[in-house]
């Protein structure tokens, strides 16, 4: 009674006690030593005596009182764990001191709090969320991994609203327990807390991390998203490969073709990183991610020959022909089969010969390319196929042409003319030639069955090469071959379109003000993808080498055949060459990434690359010799349609605006060309296409 009667003059008592007053310290006393009914008594007394403590003595509460109080909690009644409670609930906030304390405690002190916040911080007795959210986030910065599980698991029951930035920044431990809680948040929420997590990711726990942007399919959407920008301000290879990892499995579709991402690659590809940790997983990421894009439900890129210029400013291009020729052995087969896909067989074949220098086994490398599950017959594989068919690579010739011998014969002949236009892309027919003269026996057959196939040697014109017997005569013989095949237009004609084209796409802004509500829409970067189209017939006109082009009986173009003998063309000199897109077509009203300009903190990004066909060809009314001019609106809104690349819709846009092209000879019956860019008519909307621009190449179906 008499402790309770002391009691009762500290309560009524006007000035604030000081922590080391004599009141105070008996107080503390009964904390430690009173029974439990007292101590608890002791604790709220504390708490009330706390309230009227002014903020300048805060501190010193903290150091002298508060350890007492965490402490005697620990005692494991149910009353006096309530008790300490109130005494901290009772503060509107917490110093931190006092945080420092909670986060000093032992291991089993820590576990006990968190399980007690739980019980407590919600009852009606002593609300304090505040409070209660101020310790478990303290908690978070030094418990153990079930410690920091249970005080989220306590955040989330008590309906608090985690600051998923505050776990993110605070210990290994916070993140892992962090990322166990995503699959039992909602979709959008558990996305929400794993980009906040990845923005301060750590290299302990990248992996951990990577393995959830995995199992949650994240995709990013805008260059201006926080974990893209910090790139710049990473000062530590081990944090960019930190980023890097989390980076490595994300979808990022466009951004590839970003600014943020372009830079990515221009630090981690820099010669002064050669052979370093950080280029092996800049290199890592650009291959997963054109996996990840092959893999897309969307259309890939068409894979049909084309050259590229040595000075591309395609992120993506410049990427992949530094990974074939500066990561590991594995990195660069793998951008070799990528290079393919591409179309891009002569960097394919320098990357090849390099690896070959680099003491890999030549035949072993194409034996691993030839594997039908990685590429099958594709274009750039056969391609691949006929840039090797040369002297300087007779090594590989016989497992060349076994492979071509048997694609096709598993294909039917009224389908050769295609791995023909495949192998013309990349073969050099004075080069098979020569190849073929100095092959043993049963070799030789087999190239110059392949040589009679590119030339479309009649019984006749096989006789007269037969009876060759040097370079030089075989060289006429081949160019008297070519001006004769030049002249004969009358006939069917295969035709290989590659269609150039971009999406309509929406995508969000990270962070974006609550009054954007409409998803924001821009043009996708342009893909290509291969198509048969229908054949085309040519028939000569009444004028003298003049022909005309027919689609299903109707007139589409004409031409004008040659009339004296030429050199013999190789692929470098007919098959188009990639450029660098304009301007224009990189800024947000081309394929960049608008922002609405009404909203502040937000700005354009335009893009950088892909490389595309190039647009600068014109399509000549009246055209030359060995060129032909068509208006093949029509005929490729037709195969378009067909091929399910444009629905009805689409192909209505398509047909609005007319597309001529002029064709030049490729040589031997074949005839390749691009039309002019199709500028942008059209605004980036649901379920729009634009048809960017397109490449023919026609091929002479028999003799």
């Amino acid at each position: 009674m008499a402790y309770v009667r002391s009691a009762r003059d500290v309560f009524v008592a006007a000035e604030p006690l000081p922590p080391g007053s004599p009141e105070v310290l008996r107080v503390m006393k009964q904390v430690r030593e009173g029974s439990n009914a007292m101590a608890e008594l002791a604790l709220l007394q504390l708490g009330l005596i706390r309230q009227r403590t002014p903020p300048e003595r805060a501190g010193e509460w903290a150091l002298g009182v508060d350890p007492v109080v965490i402490e005697s909690a620990r005692r494991g009644e149910d009353r006096i764990e309530a008790a300490a409670w109130k005494y901290f609930a009772m503060q509107s906030a917490l110093t931190n001191q006092t945080l420092s304390l909670f986060e000093s405690t032992p291991a089993n002190s820590q576990r006990m709090w968190v399980g007690l916040i739980g019980r407590h911080a919600g009852s009606r007795e002593s609300p304090n969320s505040e409070v209660a959210r101020s310790i478990l986030f303290g908690l978070l910065r030094s418990g153990t991994l079930d410690t920091c599980e249970n005080a989220l698991g306590v955040m989330a029951s008590l309906n608090m609203e985690i600051d998923w930035s505050r776990v993110s920044s605070a210990s290994k431990n916070a993140q892992m327990a962090a990322l166990n809680r995503l699959t039992l948040l909602r979709r959008d929420e558990a996305i929400s807390a794993l980009l906040t997590i990845m923005k301060s990711v750590r290299r302990s726990s990248a992996e951990e991390v990577a393995k959830y942007v995995r199992t949650l399919n994240l995709r990013l959407e805008d260059p201006r998203d926080p974990l893209l920008q910090k790139w710049p301000q990473l000062k530590s290879d081990s944090d960019r490969i930190s980023l890097l990892t989390v980076l490595h499995p994300a979808n990022l579709g466009d951004l590839i073709y970003s600014q943020p991402i372009s830079a990515i690659l221009q630090t981690g590809l820099s010669p002064k990183k050669s052979d370093s940790r950080l280029q092996r997983e800049v290199l890592d990421m650009l291959i997963a991610q054109l996996n990840l894009r092959e893999n897309s439900a969307e259309p890939n890129d068409g894979g049909f020959p084309v050259l590229l210029r040595m000075r591309t400013t395609d992120p993506i291009a410049r990427g992949v022909i530094a990974c074939a020729h500066q990561g590991t052995i594995a990195q660069r087969k793998s951008a070799v089969r990528q290079l393919m896909k591409m179309g891009l067989s002569v960097n394919a074949l320098d990357a090849m010969d390099e690896l070959a220098d680099d003491g890999e086994i030549p035949e072993a490398i194409l034996k691993e390319l030839l594997d039908p599950i990685q590429l099958k017959a594709s274009d750039g594989l056969i391609a691949l196929c006929g840039r090797l068919l040369r002297p300087d690579h007779a090594e590989f010739a016989e497992l060349v042409l076994a492979n071509l011998n048997k694609w096709a014969a598993g294909t039917p002949s009224s389908e050769h003319w295609r791995i023909r236009a495949a192998l013309r892309a990349g073969a050099d027919v004075e080069s098979l030639s020569e190849l073929a003269a100095g092959l043993r026996s049963a070799l030789s057959v087999s190239a110059i069955r392949w040589l009679h196939q590119l030339c479309h040697f009649s019984l006749q014109d096989g006789q007269v090469y037969a009876a060759a017997n040097s370079a030089v005569e075989r060289r006429h013989v081949l160019e008297e071959l070519d001006l004769r095949r030049a002249q004969l237009v009358d006939g069917d004609y295969g035709v290989v379109a590659v269609v150039e084209f971009c999406d309509a796409q929406s995508y969000s802004l990270q962070n974006a003000p609550e009054v954007l509500t409409q998803p924001l829409k821009r043009w996708g970067a342009p893909r290509r993808q291969t198509i048969v189209a229908s054949n085309l017939r040519l028939a000569p006109s009444s004028s003298m080498n003049r022909y005309q082009v027919f689609w299903n009986e109707a007139a589409i173009g004409s031409g004008r055949s040659r009339q004296k003998r030429r050199p013999l063309r190789s692929p470098e000199s007919f098959l188009p060459a990639l450029v660098d897109a304009p301007s224009a077509c990189l800024s947000s009203s081309g394929w960049g990434w608008p922002a609405p300009t009404s909203i502040a903190g937000f700005s354009d990004e335009s893009a950088i690359g892909p490389s595309i066909l190039p647009g600068n060809r014109p399509a000549l009314d009246d055209p030359g010799e060995d060129l032909m001019t068509l208006e093949v609106s029509a005929y490729l809104g037709a195969a378009m349609l067909e091929a399910r690349l444009l629905n009805a819709d689409q192909l209505r846009d398509f047909s609005d605006v007319s597309v001529k092209m002029t064709l030049r000879y490729a040589g031997f019956g074949s005839y390749v060309g691009v039309a002019p860019t199709r500028e942008f008519t059209t605004s980036p909307e649901s379920d729009r296409r634009h048809v960017l621009n397109v490449m023919l190449f026609l091929e002479k179906l028999s003799d």
